[in-house]
């Protein structure tokens, strides 16, 4: 076992920051998903910070700490009740953001269900109907969405298995590196 612990050094220079990494991408994500309606470059500024962050943790890993020992996750935990509260959340605000300080008209959408002197009316008196019809549009684009592309797919389970594979390696090493047993599940 302790010629499987080498390449991670010592035990002194561990890193277990995982929380720290989730913490980080969560309010990346929150402040991204809720107000990039209001600054549509948020998305791009974003890209920029996640790229910097993937090469400071890099040379963190690298350089500074061991590598930390990998383990095996069933899914994110709660950090993916998290995610998806903050995308129900970004739905609502979204929407709020683009009825309210926006004024965005919404007359010509309107039209298509009443007439013209009708919609204006509702989008001036009526603009908590509108962010409910907006709400449910979002919430409907959002559930398709799951619909087709579901939760979790072959490349979910393909990683698990990968990863599983690692661990078994770690923690009984072989004189052989090729495991038959996943080389025939997985046609590389």
């Amino acid at each position: 076992e302790a010629r499987a612990q080498e390449p991670y050094g010592s035990e002194d220079i561990g890193f277990d920051a995982t929380g720290d990494d989730f913490l980080e991408l969560a309010i990346m994500f929150g402040f991204l998903s809720m107000f990039s309606v209001t600054f549509p470059l948020t998305g791009v500024l974003a890209f920029f910070c996640a790229y910097l962050e993937i090469h400071v943790d890099e040379y963190k890993l690298k350089h500074m700490v061991r590598r930390p020992l990998p383990e095996l996750m069933a899914s994110l935990g709660p950090w993916s009740i998290i995610f998806q509260a903050v995308v129900l959340m970004s739905i609502f605000t979204n929407a709020a953001l683009l009825v309210w300080p926006g004024n965005t008209r919404f007359t010509p959408l309107l039209r298509v269900f009443v007439d013209e002197p009708t919609a204006e009316r509702i989008a001036e008196e009526f603009p908590r109907v509108i962010w409910m019809l907006f709400c449910v549009v979002l919430l409907a684009v959002r559930s398709l969405t799951l619909q087709v592309f579901g939760r979790a797919g072959h490349n979910v389970w393909l990683g698990r298995q990968r990863i599983r594979m690692v661990l078994e390696a770690l923690r009984e090493p072989r004189a052989s590196t090729e495991c038959p047993r996943f080389a025939e599940q997985t046609n590389f």
